[in-house]
């Protein structure tokens, strides 16, 4: 199972918010791989974006590791599973520009 949460960037205050959303809300225990993806419409350096998603992504108590990425706009980590410590889940973070 996939599962995907879209969100308009509203700044990094917004980031764990999106996270914690997605894992309290939407994961189930059978869910191994999930994304969020956030549609840039107002910010101009989209670089800056992407450090601080990487910033807050790593502060999340259940981050255990960053992936290698394999496009700029495409950040990959490896979480403890929020209903299981035993069990990982793979998180995709997409940023598309839309300025």
């Amino acid at each position: 199972m996939f599962i995907v949460e879209c969100k308009i960037w509203k700044g990094q205050s917004k980031i764990l918010e999106s996270l914690n959303q997605l894992f309290d809300r939407y994961l189930n225990w059978r869910t191994d791989n999930c994304a969020l993806i956030f549609l840039n419409k107002n910010t101009k350096n989209v670089t800056d974006i992407l450090v601080k998603i990487n910033t807050n992504i790593t502060e999340h108590p259940l981050f255990k590791n960053n992936i290698e990425n394999y496009k700029e706009n495409v950040q990959t980590y490896l979480f403890k599973h929020p209903a299981d410590n035993n069990k990982d889940i793979t998180l995709n973070v997409f940023l598309f520009n839309c300025f």
